[in-house]
C-alpha cells in the first residue's frame, strides 16, 4: 500500500514497517500539524491503532517500525533499548575522508549555546557509530554507510559533523550546500533488522534510495 509520502513496506497483525519521505514527522507534534506518519496511517490506510517503538528525525527519510498493539510495542521498545536492533543508514557527507572506515566513540549531550542542538561533550551519553565510505561523489562529497550502535538524539548528524564531514542539507550542523534545494537531509534509514515481537522470527527490511536522495546525489556528483 502506497501514498506519495508514506509507503507500507510490510504489514501483519502486530507490526507495520513504513518508508517515509523526508519532511514527515513520525509522531504527532504538539502544534497539531497533520504532516506525520500517525496521521497518514489513519487517514489513508485506515490504521487506527499505531504504537511508536522508535523515532526518526523529521528530515531523515527511510524505514520506521510501528507496532499495532501495546504488547508488540513493549517488545520492540525493549529491543531498541537493549541495542538489539540493527540499523543501517546511508548519507552523503561533505568532504573526502582520510580513512575508508572507522568507529566514532564520542559522548553526546546538549549544546549549551543552541537549544535544539546536540554536540560531543565531556560527560555526555555514550554514543558509538561505525562508518564506511562507499564511494567518492564528485570532487567534494562522499557516500557513507553509517551504523549506530547506540541511539542518541541526532547521533549520526553530530558524529559526522564532529568528524568534519557534516551531512549534506543538515543546516543545524553546518551541512548547507550552496544552491541545493532540498526538504530534508541526505540521510536515509536504508536497512533495519530486528526480531518479530510475536513470532520471534528474524526480520530484515531494506529499501532503495528515494527520489530526493537520488536528486541530491546527482546535484553534488
Amino acid at each position: 500500500m502506497n501514498h506519495e509520502k508514506v509507503k507500507i513496506i510490510f504489514e501483519d497483525d502486530n507490526i507495520l514497517v513504513v518508508n517515509k519521505e523526508a519532511g514527515i514527522e513520525v509522531d504527532q507534534p504538539r502544534d497539531g500539524n497533520e504532516n506525520n506518519i500517525v496521521n497518514y496511517l489513519k487517514k489513508y490506510f485506515n490504521q487506527k491503532n499505531t504504537f511508536l517503538a522508535h523515532r526518526l528525525d523529521k528530515f531523515t527519510s527511510g524505514l520506521v517500525v510501528i507496532a499495532k498493539n501495546e504488547k508488540a510495542q513493549k517488545n520492540l521498545e525493549k529491543q531498541f533499548r537493549e541495542h538489539k536492533v540493527k540499523k543501517v543508514y546511508h548519507a552523503i557527507a561533505i568532504g573526502l575522508f582520510d580513512k575508508k572506515r572507522g568507529v566514532i566513540d564520542a559522548p553526546i549531550g546538549l549544546d549549551r549555546k543552541v537549544k535544539q542542538k546536540r554536540w560531543v561533550v565531556r560527560g555526555g551519553e555514550k554514543a558509538t557509530t561505525h562508518y564506511e565510505v562507499l564511494k567518492r561523489v564528485g570532487d567534494e562529497f562522499s557516500l557513507v554507510k553509517l551504523e549506530p550502535f547506540t541511539g542518541r538524539t541526532h547521533q549520526l548528524r553530530v558524529h559526522m559533523a564532529y568528524l568534519g564531514h557534516p551531512i549534506v542539507g543538515d543546516k543545524l550542523y553546518n551541512g548547507r550546500v550552496k544552491e541545493l534545494k532540498t526538504k530534508g537531509f541526505a540521510l536515509i534509514a536504508k536497512r533495519i533488522e530486528f526480531t518479530h515481537p510475536t513470532t520471534s522470527r528474524a526480520e530484515k527490511f531494506e529499501i532503495g534510495y528515494g527520489k530526493e536522495f537520488e536528486n541530491i546525489l546527482g546535484f553534488v556528483g
